[in-house]
């Protein structure tokens, strides 16, 4: 009995522990994303082409990493250091990176790209280290890891166009990522992951074990669905462009209410009742129900620039004012956003529940579901800036709302 209650306390500090380097992770990736952006429409010339240019690369370095060092992570002895690896390295980059933007001739450019794609390919395997070290139940750490690493992308998006950029430079803010990501280095060197759990009978009233899909058809739906996320993300970019404006701070608010909409169905799925369902069932009613989310507020975005001017003049005075009006954008964001953004981010775990074929190849099976998903966000980004003048926004809209449906 004493040594059951052991491995449960060490279970659960290991389990705190992930929580913790998860959205340590997800903080400093999404402050790199948004100071590559900044410091490389200084070396281009052009922000629309730098926003473009690191979005690409970015995103494509995250599928890479999660397809290639999703399979190294299984077959590390400890998939706690192999992370803390991961995080040393991106650390690395970041302190390198300003040496690297400040290269001479058109070198800076091709550095900057080059070091942000190898940055972003480390980033891209510590999400699948990280759920083969919590153990457990894989839909519910999945969803645990994924949702901690997008509440610390909301933090990093706040925290870069608020805090970090004015305060201290884009130099020095690529300094400050790297110390959250040397922090979760050394606090992963200590992490225990814990022993397996006991084999348990499922109870009586435990929903129908569900039958295993093609992996390829897992993917293919987790691709298609993180395609139509960003062609849906950049309609409503668009959007709220004409009605907020095109400042940083109003970027910084609409990506954040995104990422939050994410960690919200992340955390819906890492919850009990959810578990205990099946999931290629839930899956498919989240795609389902992140159509006819969009459906259910086209209407809403007609008249959405008139909700703002009526409103703003109560946000714009007194000493808190700038706050309090960066605040009303943030609100509207999430109005526009939040309903799609939930279903669309409890997929990932569902489908990670579906791909996975055992315990030892969890990290493969994450790696696999997230390249997936990331190659159709990059898809999804190109696809939607080509599209855009033809269709409009709603058009986009209405496009990716049939697919799902």
């Amino acid at each position: 009995m004493k040594h059951d209650a052991s491995d449960m306390r060490r279970r659960l500090a290991t389990i705190w522990t992930i929580i913790l380097l998860s959205f340590l992770s997800g903080t400093a990736g999404l402050i790199y994303e948004v100071l590559w952006a900044r410091r490389l429409a200084l070396v281009f010339g052009s922000t629309a082409l730098a926003q473009t240019t690191v979005l690409s690369v970015f995103l494509g370095g995250l599928a890479a990493g999660s397809a290639l060092f999703g399979r190294a992570a299984n077959r590390a002895p400890s998939a706690a250091r192999f992370y803390a690896l991961l995080e040393w390295g991106v650390a690395a980059l970041g302190l390198a990176a300003p040496l690297l933007l400040r290269a001479p001739g058109g070198a800076a450019g091709w550095l900057g790209v080059a070091g942000l794609f190898a940055q972003a390919m480390m980033m891209g395997g510590t999400i699948p280290a990280l759920c083969r070290a919590a153990g457990g139940e894989t839909q519910g750490s999945v969803g645990l890891v994924y949702a901690s690493n997008s509440a610390g992308a909301v933090a990093g998006c706040l925290v870069a166009g608020f805090g970090l950029i004015p305060a201290v430079g884009l130099d020095w803010s690529f300094a400050a990522a790297a110390v959250l990501n040397v922090f979760a280095a050394l606090a992963a060197r200590g992490a225990v992951e814990p022993p397996p759990e006991p084999t348990r009978t499922a109870p009586r009233d435990a929903a129908p074990a569900a039958q295993p899909l093609s992996p390829a058809l897992v993917q293919g739906a987790v691709f298609l669905s993180g395609f139509i996320a960003l062609t849906y993300e950049i309609a409503w970019t668009r959007l709220l462009t004409l009605t907020m404006g095109s400042s940083v701070y109003s970027f910084t608010e609409m990506l954040a209410a995104f990422i939050a909409g994410s960690t919200v169905g992340s955390l819906l799925v890492a919850s009990g009742p959810l578990r205990r369902r099946d999931p290629a069932r839930l899956l498919c009613l989240v795609q389902l129900g992140a159509g006819i989310s969009v459906l259910a507020t086209l209407p809403f975005y007609e008249h959405l620039k008139i909700y703002f001017i009526l409103l703003r003049p109560y946000f714009s005075d007194g000493a808190h004012a700038f706050y309090l009006f960066e605040a009303l954008k943030f609100t509207l964001s999430l109005a526009v956003m939040l309903a799609p953004a939930v279903c669309l981010g409890m997929a990932l775990p569902l489908a990670v529940r579906l791909i996975e074929r055992g315990r030892e190849d969890r990290a493969a099976d994450v790696g696999r579901v997230f390249a997936a998903n990331t190659a159709g966000n990059m898809a999804g980004a190109f696809a939607g800036r080509l599209v855009l003048p033809w269709l409009g926004v709603e058009g986009i809209l209405r496009t990716g709302t049939t697919v799902f449906i």
